[in-house]
């Protein structure tokens, strides 16, 4: 999979290449992109899932971070039920767009 192309992405080389493009709205640069899309029959694709491989060292990491989480809680003089995950948010590192462009 190389880079996903998205409609902003489109818009910034249309302001790149075209020189009164740099004057135009936002809404009047998207509308160029759509019908650009149309002309080349262009679709918009939307990846379902992205596959994700567990690291070799995941169990290191997980034991270091227990670890860490050990030492801090004894220093703080915290209780277990006094430690969890308020937000339960994943962290991504590496964010792809939901939808591309298909050619």
């Amino acid at each position: 999979m190389g880079n996903p192309i998205t409609v902003f992405s489109l818009i910034y080389e249309i302001i790149r290449l075209k020189d009164d493009a740099k004057n135009k709205s936002i809404n009047a640069l998207k509308h160029y992109a759509y019908r650009f899309m149309q002309r080349y029959f262009l679709s918009f694709r939307v990846a379902t899932h992205v596959g994700q491989i567990i690291p070799a060292d995941a169990l290191n990491k997980i034991k270091e971070f227990y670890k860490d989480l050990k030492i801090k809680r004894t220093f703080n003089a915290y209780n277990l039920n006094q430690i969890c995950n308020i937000d339960e948010t994943p962290i991504f590192l590496n964010m792809v767009p939901k939808k591309t462009i298909h050619f």
